[in-house]
């Protein structure tokens, strides 16, 4: 099954409500990656990394009242652990600047190229890599026959080659773990699809693609879409974010998860690590205009 190693964003200043917890790669590998970021983002290919779209707002994914999208009340309730759990994640982030390793925004290698296609673009059938029980790996097949993706598309570099097609016209989405191309076409260890991706609350359930999924769907090991924790390259040159964002931390608590997420493969033993799938929400008297 897929990790949640999706290493798009970690909270640098970014105006954002809140942000959802999964787990990010071991230290080594995380050192060599934040040191090729910025050379990696200036060489790579153009690709269709836009803000998409909501019935309210044309740049967002997702419903507007989506676990994404919606504005966290500044009374909303804490934890009764947030104080313990908030500790340990300072540490995290002290022990990643001592060693130089952290923290970081990932721009290229291990984020989701975001491919927004038109109603032309040719279908092809994504194979589910064997090795899973059928009654996961058939359904999800099923979803991945007919997949629109452009000519050129190419998963992102790190090692969970995520990769996600948006199509708006058929308000659809892809999303891809471990995704290849070789000579017998396109192939994807896990990953997940939603039909009416514009009403969808944020995370994957039976109601994702009617008749076919299942909560264990997703290119995460959250069910969290890896696409609704992104910044956008549009975001980015607007100055402000306007929806959650992802966080990938090193040790989430094992064996527990928090809504919205489905799952988790947190492997941190210490009882106040943070739970994949929590929010961590900004001080609502941060000012971050």
């Amino acid at each position: 099954m897929p990790t949640a190693r999706f290493h798009q964003l970690l909270a640098t200043a970014v105006a954002a409500a809140l942000l959802f917890v999964g787990a990010a790669a071991p230290a080594s590998a995380r050192h060599a990656r934040s040191h090729r970021a910025h050379a990696h983002h200036k060489k790579r290919r153009k690709r269709h990394h836009r803000p998409v779209s909501s019935a309210s707002d044309p740049t967002r994914l997702f419903a507007p009242d989506s676990v994404w999208n919606s504005l966290l009340s500044p009374n909303a309730p804490l934890d009764p652990a947030s104080a313990a759990m908030s500790a340990d994640f300072q540490t995290d982030v002290a022990s990643e600047l001592k060693q130089g390793i952290g923290p970081w925004i990932e721009t290229g290698t291990s984020s989701t190229p975001i491919y927004r296609v038109g109603p032309g673009t040719p279908r092809v059938p994504v194979s589910v890599d064997p090795g899973i029980l059928n009654s996961w790996r058939l359904p999800l097949q099923a979803a991945f026959q007919l997949v629109p993706i452009p000519a050129g598309a190419a998963p992102a570099a790190g090692p969970d080659a995520h990769m996600t097609i948006w199509q708006p016209a058929t308000d659809t989405l892809w999303e891809f773990f471990k995704a290849r191309h070789d000579a017998t076409g396109w192939h994807a260890k896990w990953g997940g699809a939603i039909e009416h991706v514009l009403r969808n609350p944020g995370y994957y359930s039976t109601a994702s693609w009617p008749g076919l999924s299942q909560p264990n769907w997703g290119a995460t090991a959250t069910s969290l879409p890896v696409a609704g924790g992104v910044i956008t390259l549009d975001e980015l040159k607007a100055g402000h974010i306007d929806h959650a964002l992802a966080i990938n931390l090193p040790y989430p608590r094992a064996g527990v998860y928090a809504w919205p997420a489905q799952r988790s493969d947190g492997t941190g033993t210490d009882p106040n690590a943070i739970p994949e799938g929590a929010h961590l929400r900004l001080d609502p008297n941060l000012d971050l205009s």
